[in-house]
């Protein structure tokens, strides 16, 4: 009888301790294209102008793309989804259309 409760109570305190992702949405960004990490562990990010965070690129066709137009500042239209990386940054950026600003 006991442990019927006490597993519906692991079940429900596992639940609650998975990080969940924050919504997605689809934003304007300002920012300059930079590369972190080391290889083989390189990864290109966007450091935005207006609260310095870091986001992750995505697609990694995008990425590589992207890769020639370190320090220049551009802006991006991207889905970002908030959440903290394993890897460090503050989310991801699927990239779907940039231009260059300065």
């Amino acid at each position: 009888m006991m442990a019927v409760p006490v597993f519906l109570l692991g079940v429900l305190m596992v639940a609650c301790a998975t990080p969940q992702k924050e919504k997605s949405a689809e934003r304007v960004i300002r920012g300059t294209i930079r590369l972190y990490g080391n290889e083989p562990h390189l990864w290109t990010g966007i450091k935005t102008i207006q609260d310095e965070k870091i986001y992750y690129v995505e697609p990694p066709e995008m990425a590589n793309e992207l890769r020639a137009l370190q320090g220049r500042i551009i802006e991006f239209t991207a889905i970002i989804e908030e959440r903290k990386m394993p890897f460090g940054g503050n989310g991801k950026a699927t990239v779907i259309s940039w231009r260059i600003v300065e």
